[in-house]
C-alpha cells in the first residue's frame, strides 16, 4: 500500500513494507468505544520495517491564507534513499525539544508550554498533527463530520497565523496531515517516527480534560517511553484559574453548582498574570526533513470532501478570521476602540434582565471561537479587563465578562471529575426520563435546519448553520426544545453542535448539554403534546421585542413583522387563532389587534406571506402562558432597553470628554 503524508512543512511517501491488515477504521457503534479500539490497535502495532518514511524536501515558509480554494503543492517523484541501520540512525539523531501544539492552544502569548521549551539551548521543533479521527471521522449516532468545513477553515487560518508568528522569529510549524489514507498517521504514530529520527529531550504540551484526548496523550506518552525519549511535560494553558491554585482537587471532587465554584475561586483562589509573548528568536530552530515545500492543506484536502460554500453570511454581525492576530485585534476593538465592553456588553448568560438583550449587536464580545482554539488567553483577557476598569470604566458589564470566564473554568474542571459520563445518554446523574428517547430523523431534521415553526428556535439554528456560531442562550433554548418538546436523544443535538460550531471544545459542548439541557427531560411526562419550553415565548419577547433578530435569519417573516406586528413574527400561529390569540387589557389593545389582523389578511390575499407555505406551522402545538401577555413583555422590554441605551450613551459621552481632557 502506498499513501502520502503531508506535514505542512513536509511530505512523505509511505510504502507499507509489512502486513497492512491491522489498519484501523472508525466504526459508528459508539463515539468513545471506537476511539478506544483505535488507540488499542495503535499501541499493539509494530513500527513499519525498512524505509517506510522517505524524506522529502524543505519546510514551507508560506503562511498564506488557507481557503477552500487553496490546493497543496503537487507531489514530485524522487528516488528513495537507502535505509539507514538503527545504529547509524541513533548515532546521527539530533537532540531536540518538541512543542506539541493542539487545536486549543494556537498562540504565542501566555503559553507556558512554549515558554518552557525555549528555556535553554536545545533546538526546538514545533508540531501540529491533524489527528485523523477528528478530521476524517464521523459522529457515532448521526454520522456527522466530527469537524465541519467552517471550523476546519478557521483552524487552518489559526495555523497559518501561528506559523507566520513563529517564522518571524526564525522557527517553523510542522503540520502533519494525510491527503489519502489517514490510518497510519495518528498522532501516536507521528511521535513514533519523531523518536526514530531525533533524540527527544522532552515534549511540551497543554493539559487535557476529556477522556478521548486523555487517551491520546497516554498513547503519545507510551510512544515516547518505547522510543527512549524524554518525558511528556504538560501545562495548564486553556483556563483562567490555574489547576494548582484551585481550593480543591477537581479530579477528586466536582463543585455542587456553578455558584459554589464561583464563590470558592473568588474567595480562595487567584488569577495569575498572563505571560508575555514568548521570545523564540533566541532559541535554535530544529528542522524536520528540509527538502520539499508544501502549503497547509485546503479544506477539501484536510477533510477529504468537497467543501461547501464558505462565504460569510451578510446577516452575521461579525466575520471571524482564525488566529492570534485577529483575536487580539478583536479584543482591542471591542474593549478600547469602541468601549463596547463598558457600555454595551451584556454577556451570553444574562437572560433574565429585561433591560438587556443578548441578541442586540455589540451585546457580546464574540471572542469564543478564538478562546476555544487558544488564540487568546483567558488570563490575558482578565488583565485587559482590569486595565479597562482602571483607565476607562468599571461596571457590571466588566464584572460579567469575568463571570463568563469563570463559568468556562467550571465547565472545564468539572469535566475532569465527570469523565466519560458527559457522553452517556444519562449524563452526570444518569437521568432517565418517563418516556423513551426518540431518534426520529424527520423531527430532528426540522430542528437541525430551523424549520420547527418557532421563529426564535429557527433563527438560532439557521444562524448556527450559516456562521458556525450561536450564543449561549440560543444553544440552551434549542437544546431544551429538542429534549422536552421533540423528545429527541440529546446526543444527536450535541453531535450536530460538535460538527458545526466554530467554538467547539469537547468539554464546553458536551458538559453544557448534560449540565444545562439534559435535566429538562425530568420535568416532562410526554414530549410533543404541547409546547413545554416556555422560554421560547418569554425570551423571544424579552430579547427580540422588535423581531429584528428573527427577521435577520428568517427574512420570510419580514413582511409579518413590518406590516402586521413584531409579536406576530415572533408567534406566527396567532395568525390562525381567533382574534389573534389573547388580547391585553391596556387601552387600545383591541383596536390594535383588529388592525393587525386586517393587515394579516391583506398579506395572505396578496400572496406576500402565506403561513404554512412560506414559513412552517409549529412542530408541536403552541400554548399561551397563563397570566403572561408576551406582547406586554415585549413592550416593557423595549422601554427598558431604550432607557439602558440612553444611559450607556450618556456614559460614553462623559468618558469621551474625560479622554479629551
Amino acid at each position: 500500500m502506498t499513501c502520502h503524508l503531508s506535514m505542512g512543512a513536509l511530505r512523505l511517501d509511505v510504502a507499507a513494507c509489512g502486513n497492512s491488515g491491522n489498519s484501523t477504521k472508525l466504526c459508528t457503534v459508539s463515539r468513545r468505544c471506537a476511539c478506544m479500539i483505535a488507540v488499542g490497535l495503535l499501541l499493539r502495532q509494530d513500527p513499519p520495517t525498512g524505509s517506510c518514511f522517505a524524506m522529502r524536501s524543505k519546510l514551507s515558509r508560506s503562511s498564506g491564507k488557507p481557503t477552500a480554494k487553496t490546493s497543496a503543492t503537487p507531489h514530485r517523484q524522487i528516488s528513495r534513499p537507502e535505509p539507514s541501520t538503527s545504529a547509524e540512525v541513533k548515532q546521527s539523531r539530533q537532540k531536540i525539544r518538541v512543542v506539541w501544539f493542539k487545536s486549543t492552544d494556537l498562540r504565542t502569548h501566555d503559553h507556558a508550554a512554549l515558554e518552557a521549551a525555549h528555556q535553554g539551548s536545545v533546538p526546538v521543533l514545533h508540531i501540529f498533527v491533524f489527528e485523523p479521527r477528528w478530521y476524517r471521522g464521523r459522529t457515532s449516532i448521526c454520522g456527522f463530520p466530527r469537524t465541519g468545513s467552517r471550523r476546519a477553515n478557521f483552524q487552518l487560518e489559526c495555523l497559518a497565523d501561528l506559523r507566520g508568528r513563529l517564522e518571524k522569529a526564525g522557527h517553523h510549524l510542522s503540520v502533519v496531515w494525510s491527503p489519502s489514507d489517514p490510518g497510519p498517521w495518528s498522532t501516536a504514530r507521528v511521535f513514533r517516527e519523531l523518536c526514530r529520527q531525533f533524540e527527544i529531550e522532552s515534549v511540551y504540551a497543554s493539559q487535557e480534560v476529556c477522556d478521548e484526548e486523555l487517551r491520546l496523550m497516554a498513547a503519545v506518552r507510551q510512544e515516547l517511553v518505547s522510543g527512549g525519549a524524554g518525558p511528556l511535560q504538560l501545562f495548564w494553558t486553556f483556563e483562567l484559574h490555574h489547576h494548582d491554585d484551585l481550593p480543591f482537587n477537581p479530579s477528586m471532587r466536582m463543585a455542587s453548582s456553578y455558584s459554589a465554584f464561583k464563590r470558592d475561586v473568588e474567595e480562595q483562589s487567584i488569577v495569575r498574570p498572563p505571560r508575555a509573548a514568548v521570545d523564540t528568536s533566541a532559541s535554535e530552530a530544529a528542522r524536520w526533513l528540509e527538502q520539499y515545500e508544501v502549503q497547509l492543506p485546503s479544506v477539501e484536502e484536510l477533510l477529504a470532501t468537497s467543501a461547501p460554500d464558505l462565504e460569510h453570511s451578510e446577516a452575521a454581525e461579525l466575520h471571524w478570521r482564525g488566529g492570534e492576530t485577529a483575536a487580539l485585534a478583536r479584543l482591542e476593538e471591542y474593549f478600547f476602540e469602541s468601549d463596547a465592553l463598558g457600555f454595551e456588553y451584556v454577556g451570553a448568560t444574562m437572560t433574565t434582565n429585561p433591560s438587556k438583550s443578548v441578541l442586540r449587536d455589540g451585546a457580546l464580545s464574540k471572542l469564543s471561537p478564538w478562546l476555544a482554539h487558544g488564540c487568546i488567553s483567558p488570563r490575558y483577557i482578565h488583565a485587559q479587563v482590569q486595565l479597562y476598569e482602571a483607565t476607562r470604566h468599571k461596571s457590571k458589564s466588566t464584572y460579567w465578562i469575568l463571570h463568563e470566564l469563570r463559568w468556562r473554568d467550571f465547565v472545564r474542571f468539572s469535566t475532569l471529575y465527570a469523565g466519560s459520563s458527559i457522553f452517556k445518554v444519562g449524563g452526570l446523574k444518569n437521568i432517565q426520563p418517563a418516556w423513551q428517547w426518540s431518534r426520529d430523523l424527520d423531527k430532528f431534521d426540522l430542528w437541525q435546519h430551523g424549520q420547527t415553526g418557532y421563529p426564535i428556535i429557527d433563527s438560532f439554528m439557521r444562524e448556527l448553520t450559516r456562521t458556525g456560531y450561536c450564543n449561549h442562550m440560543g444553544r440552551e433554548t434549542a437544546g431544551w426544545f429538542l429534549i422536552r418538546d421533540l423528545g429527541i436523544d440529546w446526543r444527536m443535538g450535541a453531535e450536530w453542535f460538535e460538527s458545526v460550531l466554530l467554538d467547539y471544545e469537547p468539554a464546553a459542548n458536551w458538559f453544557n448539554w448534560v449540565y444545562r439541557c439534559l435535566p429538562a427531560a425530568a420535568s416532562v411526562q410526554e414530549p410533543g403534546k404541547h409546547l413545554n419550553t416556555l422560554e421560547v415565548l418569554l425570551w423571544a419577547a424579552q430579547h427580540d421585542p422588535d423581531a429584528k433578530f428573527v427577521q435577520r435569519w428568517l427574512p420570510e417573516l419580514g413582511p409579518v413583522a413590518t406590516k402586521v406586528g413584531a409579536n406576530f413574527a415572533l408567534e406566527p400561529w396567532r395568525l390562525r387563532q381567533k382574534n389573534g390569540g389573547s388580547v391585553g387589557s391596556e387601552p387600545g389593545a383591541v383596536e390594535r389587534r383588529a388592525w393587525a389582523l386586517a393587515a394579516a389578511s391583506e398579506l395572505e390575499e396578496s400572496g406576500e406571506f402565506r403561513y404554512g407555505v412560506d414559513y412552517p406551522l409549529p412542530a408541536v402545538p403552541p400554548v399561551e402562558i397563563r397570566g403572561v401577555d408576551t406582547e406586554n413583555v415585549a413592550r416593557e422590554a423595549k422601554e427598558a432597553q431604550a432607557k439602558q441605551l440612553s444611559h450607556a450613551n450618556t456614559g460614553r459621552l462623559r468618558l469621551s470628554k474625560r479622554k479629551q481632557s
